[in-house]
């Protein structure tokens, strides 16, 4: 026996796979009239059967219209935080935020790595400057300098702005790539650079100093201090042929250069090999003995 559809106007045959029995009025229908919307299903009005079926139809629907409510919102909620960050008084509280989250981290540098900061006459962060110094005026350097040599019945020397710019370039050079010697990386003193920095004829001549780091640079008194109480240095700071002069700090490094004609410093030595030189050296003319 076939079976086939119970629906009026559809008759079609229907097989094991393709039968559908409505729960409501018990008939065989297709898969195209399975639903008890789409054969006129009698058993619907019976008692509350429609009330029930409708209820079932009405939350399954329910679950598409709240994930539509829930992605509005969500929606809505991220437009609301955008709006929010964007209005001019929490542009400037997340500013003020981010201006006290940059102290902190300072305050921690200062506090861990104070060598960091570093200033002839206050605090500055070294490296900020390239071929221009932080002293507040190096001229007052010379000055300095010219006490001790007046003291010991020398001629003042002058200031001279080129020699600052080697000297500061020598200083910042030594803080750069870590060494402490009158030859650079490349084994080349001062003297070797002087055209560079618009000084033509004469020779340099080099003190060096370093005082092992610190919050605030050494100042040009511990400098002068510490090469009058060296014999070699001492013999620079105030040697009679010099006619001009300047001192230079970088972080830690200040360096000492004088200008003569009588070839002071046309030779590039080592520390070492200085000291050796005035360990053995008789006491040469113009030098001052302390």
């Amino acid at each position: 026996m076939v079976n086939r559809c119970n629906q009026f106007n559809c008759n079609k045959k229907i097989g094991l796979i393709d039968t559908f029995s409505c729960r409501y009025c018990k008939l065989n229908h297709c898969s195209e009239h399975r639903l008890p919307e789409n054969h006129e299903c009698k058993g619907l009005t019976k008692g509350n059967i429609y009330t029930k079926y409708n209820k079932k139809r009405k939350l399954s629907s329910n679950k598409h219209t709240n994930y539509r409510s829930y992605r509005s919102y969500k929606n809505n909620s991220i437009t609301r935080r955008i709006n929010n960050f964007e209005s001019p008084v929490n542009i400037k509280s997340t500013l003020e935020e981010g201006i006290i989250y940059i102290l902190i981290i300072l305050a921690i540098i200062l506090f861990y790595f104070p060598s960091v900061f570093t200033s002839g006459s206050g605090i500055q962060i070294s490296g900020i400057y390239d071929t221009i110094s932080y002293d507040d005026d190096p001229a007052k350097a010379i000055d300095l300098v010219n006490k001790e040599r007046i003291k010991y019945g020398k001629k003042p020397i002058n200031f001279d702005q080129n020699l600052y710019e080697l000297a500061f370039y020598k200083s910042k050079d030594m803080y750069i790539n870590k060494y402490y010697d009158h030859p650079d990386i490349y084994g080349k003193c001062p003297n070797y650079y002087k055209k560079d920095f618009g000084i033509i004829g004469g020779s340099v001549a080099d003190n060096l100093y370093h005082d092992g780091g610190g919050i605030l640079l050494p100042s040009y008194q511990n400098s002068i201090k510490s090469w009058m109480t060296s014999r070699g240095h001492r013999y620079n700071l105030l040697f009679d042929g010099h006619i001009s002069g300047a001192i230079a700090c970088y972080a830690e490094y200040c360096t000492f250069v004088g200008l003569n004609y009588d070839r002071l410093g046309s030779t590039c030595n080592t520390g070492d090999e200085g000291m050796k030189f005035w360990e053995t050296i008789e006491l040469q003319p113009g030098e001052v003995k302390l």
